[in-house]
């Protein structure tokens, strides 16, 4: 839940009675998920929570997976433990496949990979953050490919006046974290930002340090019709990889790496390029556009050395149209993405190679149009085609889908709405899934569906929330089987991904936030899931991985003095391990985690103590099941870390 609600509600309750009249006493915060521009967020024509920046300093979070770790909905895994590369966010009922099911954005840029690896949380500093946007459900048409079950949008900092801040830190495992960041906003309209951070951990396994490193440098220039920028970031991560543990050893000694990982790591160096800008044609219609250069190279050694290397641009135009209706403001955006992914993989003892290249154009239109100053609707459409070419085996394969969207919002009560919304999605197969499948099957079908969600949302100042139904069909969704005699079996490599007949994700999402006393609020969230297959060889069966129970609780005291206290408890509940298609072995005990952050900030000056796992749950991270033994990456129990922080 956010403080967002309060600043809708703030809008809705000064005396307007209409959408028309509540846009019209300026909501400040913004909502770019749901319109792909600049929208109010009282106009947003879907369901969107934002953690904002207040948020984040208050909990205390040193990464994104902690910010995001207890709220609605979403199951969070860690198999480094480290909160960065290793994340996997899931959400609306995506175990297995969550990485390519769920859409990661940096200021609209997609962090998601052609590959079945998930987006790099760690390209993401903390400090750089002005706030996180969670967008639940379906968001084929203004997002494309991979916005299935939801999409979750950083909002980076702009540069500001003249500001600067340092943090030092460290904590349990030799963790140590150090931080900067600049900027200077000119009376010329010229803007500056510079930020760095590196962070280092021992971890908590053995074979579990990582070491980190991002640099980030912003230039831009406003003016009054319009703002370009130019945008450079350089990420250095390094992992040492601990591996999984039979559950058995797991038992005796959670902190152990097997001998056969002592010489695993994953190095990758990361440069994104990003060139940018706005640009007011007329009154009514601006123009938009995004330009990507984003190049990783890896070096790493599982069981053998390899090496990786890829490239995703993109160009991601688009026009904006407001027009003024007797109801309110009508907004209509244009646009089209190109998106051309290469990626190449070298394992030279093995003599095995990848070499692939994608390529994906899409068009798009969504209209959100105020019918009475009480009902807003919204509809549009997207075309998506792309091109596969699989080198190392000389071979080819284009494919193409249309979906689509409508949504209808009616503002009963100036703090209430209803919201009902109908979204078509889109997956294609990543490189690694079209590398292992069936004898005979070159391509998988694209992943195709439709959700629906709606319920009621509101805004009341001092208590807010939403409570939501929500159900996503799909047809040919594409999933791993590890029982199937596939492409690689010859080589002794089992298993094989498989496009299915049909599955299904159904449930209810409650969250609210109540500020209970002037200084003291509470939230929470609750979410049922029933994520089922449908059809074929596991019709019946759950889909591996997803607990049909998570929910959150969450307080923040502030005791005056600048002092001030955060605390949260994450539950999950049971679920069948990864790779059980078959729901063939006991379920995963459910677990509950305690976090705590005590904050402290006078003047320049400010300090934090976070306290992960307070309670010393032992759980694991991840759960799987691989050629008929239950595997598992151990969670770090309790761990504290200590900030230091200046401001000028």
């Amino acid at each position: 839940m956010s403080v967002s609600y309060r600043l809708i509600s703030l809008a809705l309750l000064s005396g307007a009675s209409t959408l028309n009249a509540a846009t019209a006493n300026r909501i400040e915060q913004i909502i770019v998920s749901g319109v792909r521009t600049e929208q109010p967020a009282l106009n947003s024509p879907a369901a969107v929570s934002v953690i904002t920046r207040e948020d984040i300093e208050r909990s205390g979070a040193l990464t994104v997976a902690e910010a995001l770790r207890a709220r609605a909905g979403l199951q969070i895994r860690d198999t480094i433990g480290d909160g960065g590369r290793g994340v996997v966010v899931s959400m609306r009922g995506f175990g297995e496949n969550a990485p390519n099911n769920t859409l990661v954005l940096v200021d609209g840029r997609r962090l998601n990979n052609p590959t079945l690896a998930g987006p790099d949380l760690n390209s993401i500093a903390i400090k750089d953050i002005e706030r996180i946007e969670i967008l639940q459900g379906g968001a084929g048409v203004l997002f494309g490919d991979q916005a299935v079950g939801g999409v979750i949008n950083v909002i980076t900092r702009t540069p500001d006046k003249a500001a600067l801040a340092l943090e030092a830190g460290g904590g349990t495992h030799n963790a140590a974290r150090y931080a900067a960041s600049a900027s200077q906003r000119f009376a010329n309209g010229i803007g500056v930002r510079l930020s760095a951070e590196q962070r280092e951990s021992d971890n908590y396994r053995d074979n579990n340090a990582t070491e980190y490193t991002n640099a980030l440098g912003l230039l831009e220039y406003n003016w009054k019709d319009g703002r370009v920028f130019a945008e450079l970031q350089q990420i250095d991560d390094n992992l040492e990889l601990p591996g999984a543990l039979p559950e058995a050893l797991a038992r005796q000694d959670r902190r152990q790496s097997l001998d056969w990982y002592a010489r695993d790591f994953a190095d990758l160096q990361t440069t994104t390029w990003r060139l940018g800008g706005r640009y007011a044609l007329t009154p009514v219609w601006s123009a938009e556009m995004e330009i990507t250069e984003r190049e990783n190279d890896g070096d790493g050694y599982q069981s053998a050395p390899n090496t990786t290397e890829m490239q995703v641009d993109s160009v991601n135009p688009r026009l904006v149209g407001r027009f003024e209706r007797p109801a309110g403001t009508a907004t209509l955006t244009l646009g089209f993405d190109a998106t051309d992914s290469e990626y190449l993989l070298d394992i030279p003892e093995f003599s095995f190679q990848t070499d692939f290249e994608q390529e994906q154009r899409d068009s798009y239109a969504q209209l959100v149009y105020p019918l009475t100053q009480t009902v807003q609707v919204s509809a549009g459409a997207r075309r998506s085609e792309v091109d596969d070419d699989n080198r190392g085996n000389d071979m080819q394969n284009g494919d193409g889908a249309t979906v689509t969207t409508a949504s209808i919002a009616w503002y009963f009560r100036p703090d209430m709405r209803l919201l009902l919304r109908r979204d078509e999605v889109l997956r294609y197969a990543s490189v690694d899934e079209n590398g292992y499948t069936l004898p005979g099957v070159a391509f998988l079908e694209p992943q195709t569906g439709a959700s629906w969600e709606g319920g009621l949302e509101w805004f009341d100042p001092r208590f807010n929330g939403r409570a939501m139904l929500f159900d996503l069909e799909l047809d040919d969704e594409i999933l791993y089987d590890p029982s199937a005699i596939g492409s690689l079996a010859e080589f002794g490599i089992f298993g094989a991904n498989i496009n299915l007949d049909s599955s299904r994700r159904r449930g209810a999402l409650l969250e609210w936030r109540w500020q209970a006393l002037e200084r003291l609020s509470l939230g929470g969230s609750y979410t049922w899931t029933d994520a089922e297959i449908t059809a074929g060889t596991f019709d019946g069966n759950e889909v591996p991985y997803v607990a049909e129970h998570v929910g959150a609780l969450n307080t923040t005291w502030d005791f005056g003095s600048g002092v001030s206290a955060f605390v949260e408890y994450a539950y999950n509940g049971s679920r069948y391990a990864l790779g059980d298609d078959a729901n063939a072995y006991s379920r995963i005990d459910s677990e509950g985690v305690l976090n705590m952050a005590l904050r402290w900030a006078s003047g320049h000056w400010n300090a934090t103590l976070r306290a992960n796992n307070l309670n010393d749950e032992e759980y694991d991270s991840l759960t799987s099941v691989l050629y008929g033994e239950r595997s598992v990456y151990p969670a770090p129990e309790r761990t504290l870390y200590l900030t230091l922080g200046y401001k000028l």
